[in-house]
């Protein structure tokens, strides 16, 4: 098989499209009360799954492109890197991934969900980079959670991957402390 020299790798909730609308729509319908996404975060796990699982099934619509990072992108893409959308969010929610994805303008290579919620979130996606790794030479990662990136650099080696730490708009290169 032949190595590509280089990909971006993008997840896509808080880094492509911002959530926080679906959010606050899914936890009014399943908890009675609006909740920020980082309010939801600090609930149980299955209670964070209900309301993760009601915002991308049902709500999805109230998402908002993250222009900056959909831009950059798109600049990366057009230099011929490869776009690869590495998600959490599962294989359930394909369709309206690729659609929203599609809606913005992004072609991508790949789109890589977990087909079941078996492994923490970091795990996975650890395991993903490594496949990932054996297929690209150097990889740009963009990620909205810290406790993820911290959690994968420090099983690979971080000369192979390049991450940059999103905040809303910003887009920020990420080093361990």
């Amino acid at each position: 098989m032949k190595t590509k020299l280089s990909a971006v790798v993008s997840d896509f909730d808080d880094t492509l499209f911002l959530i926080n609308d679906c959010i606050r729509a899914a936890s009014l319908e399943i908890l009675g009360k609006q909740m920020d996404l980082e309010e939801v975060k600090k609930k149980d796990k299955e209670t964070k799954r209900k309301v993760y699982y009601l915002a991308h099934d049902k709500y999805w619509d109230k998402a908002v492109p993250n222009t900056a990072v959909i831009n950059y992108i798109k600049t990366m893409q057009s230099s011929g890197y490869d776009i690869i959308i590495l998600s959490a969010k599962g294989e359930e929610h394909r369709l309206i991934t690729e659609r929203m994805l599609s809606s913005v303008g992004i072609k991508y290579k790949d789109v890589i969900l977990p087909k079941d919620h078996s492994t923490s979130d970091e795990k996975w996606k650890l395991d993903e980079f490594n496949k990932l790794l054996g297929r690209y030479s150097n990889l740009v990662a963009l990620e909205d959670k810290k406790e993820n990136i911290d959690y994968i650099l420090s099983s690979i080696e971080p000369k192979k991957i390049e991450f940059y730490y999103i905040n809303k708009g910003e887009i920020k290169r990420y080093t361990r402390s």
